[in-house]
């Protein structure tokens, strides 16, 4: 992990922004502002602690922190991260690898589909890629489709180095 230069925003924030794509469509984000730092305690020799925010249409702002550097003592979070989402319906809440909505009365819902799908790590990327090919499907992972999620990832980094929100 110390080959990169940002190690959070280069590695870790493309699968957090890749869920929150999912759920709200990244390219309805149109600036960015990240801050990359490296505490003096951190194990890493890149910045392990990120800080972005992102404004967009419709009035949805994006707050985004991100740390490799945190001291013992805390629970481990799973890799999927925890986020709440607020809007004008209620909150969207991902807490404990559980998904779920709680409406403006304060009524909460475990929603589903928040079972994994069959592809975790590279084994399972390619056993999807062989069974998408044999059973002439469309392969399901799509590149393409996180083209607004690696656009606002370059946009925080080009942030990180002007220090000075960045347009997407």
């Amino acid at each position: 992990m110390n080959a990169y230069e940002h190690v959070i925003l280069e590695d870790l924030t493309y699968h957090h922004l890749g869920v929150l794509h999912y759920l709200l469509g990244a390219d309805r984000f149109n600036q960015v502002y990240a801050t990359s730092l490296l505490p003096s305690w951190s194990v890493e020799q890149s910045p392990s602690v990120v800080s972005l925010i992102a404004q967009g249409q419709e009035g949805l702002q994006l707050n985004y922190y991100a740390t490799w550097a945190a001291h013992g003592g805390g629970e481990v979070t799973s890799w999927l991260g925890e986020f709440q989402i607020d809007g004008s319906e209620g909150t969207l809440l991902l807490c404990d690898g559980t998904l779920r909505f709680i409406n403006r009365e304060g009524q909460e819902e475990v929603l589903s589909p928040c079972e994994l799908v069959d592809f975790e790590f590279r084994a399972g990327i390619v056993k999807e890629y062989v069974d998408s090919f044999q059973n002439g499907r469309k392969f399901i992972l799509n590149i393409f489709a996180f083209h607004p999620v690696i656009r606002m990832i370059q946009a925080a980094l080009e942030s990180v180095k002007t220090g000075k929100p960045v347009d997407i």
